[in-house]
């Protein structure tokens, strides 16, 4: 799914989970966004370390970083899902 406006085009992409997410983002010190509410730095959950979703429903993850390019992840946490952790990866682009 892509989104925007006149500020620009926001990708999203759509995950499903059954409980919680890892973030492996470049640069690790981007800011991780739930539903608009900053959880903290990418940094915080990689390796072991995991954001835990309080409940069953559709969470808007977005990954902020100063100088780059937002992006969008869209995660239905179901008990149902195929995966138990969703798995966030990405490389942030420079703003030009």
């Amino acid at each position: 799914m892509i989104r925007g406006g006149p500020e620009g085009v926001i990708p999203s992409i759509r995950l499903t989970a059954q409980r919680a997410m890892h973030v492996h983002v470049d640069p690790p010190s981007a800011v991780i966004y739930v539903n608009d509410q900053p959880i903290g730095i990418a940094e915080q959950f990689t390796g072991p370390d995991l954001y835990e979703f309080p409940e069953e429903g559709e969470y808007v993850v977005r990954v902020v970083a100063e100088g780059y390019e937002e992006i969008e992840y869209t995660v239905l946490v179901r008990n149902d899902a195929r995966s138990e952790i969703a798995d966030i990866q990405a490389t942030l682009r420079k703003t030009p």
